[in-house]
């Protein structure tokens, strides 16, 4: 429910009320935990049964679900606490875990996905208690509920929750115009050029926690010579996008046979939109933490619904006139736009900052 996101804004307004909001966040997760367990319990009899994901298996992405949130809390707070030695060991000892667990399940036992499935569920079950003595030790976590607080997290943070769901569909929903309109085999190129255009999330998955970080030790109230920073910095990421937008294609390009089959002959075709798409799509990211932390979550979920609405018609319109390259365009001129708004509400939240001084 993005209460994440809502921790992290609590310990960075003040950290000594913030034992508060944690102890009400993992009183309200154990809540929740059995209330779906017990809905679990009564749906039992009409569980699905698909391909060996039997009624056991929904328990287990229950209990993974909430083991999972309390890490992703604690690798949050490593962040912010500007701890980068754990924060890195920590998201480091979880991934090889995870992939070491698989690859040893997949070796010893044959599974197919079920092997990455017990994998994930034994990390979290070793990274869960670990998690809960560093929240009692460093973070004065307590069996203690306010429900005022619980309340203003999740006014908080439903906006947030309402801006993932869409997120997720824009995540698919270029591949989705694809497959009804162009075919399958246009598809599977365009997957794999996906999949390469992934090495921009290289550089952008080492800037994100560092920007986070950095707005998140800021003033509890951003004034208008804190956005101009923030600007200036951003004008900077873009200008370096830029660069990997002309540079990034050719350098993928020329280790492609190593990478793909020769049966994927094309794909190359699509790279350069598909990384297009990427940057502009990290970049849009960069903006959540800063209206987060402005705390303009409602705009977020308004920029993104707009984004959905506008979404439809735009890829409809670019795959049946330029297929597959334009999906691609298509969704960089809605993640564009989207970025476009976002700055231009920052800009004019720190013009009316400055007058106001």
């Amino acid at each position: 429910m993005e209460l994440n996101a809502a921790l992290k804004r609590a310990y960075a307004a003040d950290t000594r009320s913030f034992p508060r909001y944690l102890s009400s966040a993992f009183s309200f997760s154990n809540g929740l935990l059995l209330l779906c367990a017990a809905i679990l319990l009564a749906l039992l009899p009409w569980l699905p049964d698909y391909q060996g994901l039997t009624a056991p298996w929904f328990f287990a992405v229950l209990m993974l679900a909430y083991f999972r949130f309390h890490t992703v809390v604690l690798h949050h707070l490593l962040q912010l606490t500007n701890c980068p030695l754990s924060y890195g060991l920590w998201g480091l000892a979880v991934n090889l875990g995870t992939f070491g667990l698989t690859f040893t399940i997949l070796y010893w036992k044959g599974m197919g996905w079920q092997a990455r499935a017990w994998s994930e569920l034994l990390v979290a079950l070793v990274t869960f208690p670990i998690a809960i003595f560093f929240f009692r030790k460093d973070f004065a976590l307590r069996l203690q509920f306010d429900w005022r607080v619980l309340k203003s997290m999740l006014r908080f943070s439903f906006p947030l929750l309402m801006s993932s769901m869409i997120g997720y569909l824009l995540q698919v929903m270029d591949r989705l115009f694809i497959a009804e309109l162009v075919g399958s085999e246009q598809l599977g190129l365009y997957a794999v050029a996906i999949q390469l255009s992934s090495v921009v999330g290289l550089f952008f998955g080492a800037i994100l926690p560092v920007w986070e970080s950095w707005i998140y030790r800021m003033t509890s109230v951003l004034h208008a010579r804190d956005l101009h920073r923030i600007l200036r910095w951003l004008a900077t990421i873009m200008i370096i996008a830029l660069i990997f937008n002309f540079l990034v294609p050719s350098m993928v390009i020329s280790v492609l046979p190593y990478l793909v089959d020769r049966n994927f002959v094309g794909v190359e075709s699509f790279l350069q939109p598909a990384i297009m798409v990427a940057l502009v799509a990290a970049l849009f990211g960069l903006m959540g933490p800063v209206l987060i932390f402005m705390r303009k979550v409602a705009f977020i979920a308004k920029v993104n619904i707009a984004m959905l609405f506008l979404c439809i018609p735009i890829l409809y319109y670019f795959v049946r006139h330029w297929g597959v390259v334009g999906a691609a365009y298509g969704l960089t001129t809605v993640y564009g736009v989207g970025l476009v708004c976002m700055i231009i509400y920052i800009c004019r939240y720190a013009s009316k900052a400055k007058s106001m001084v």
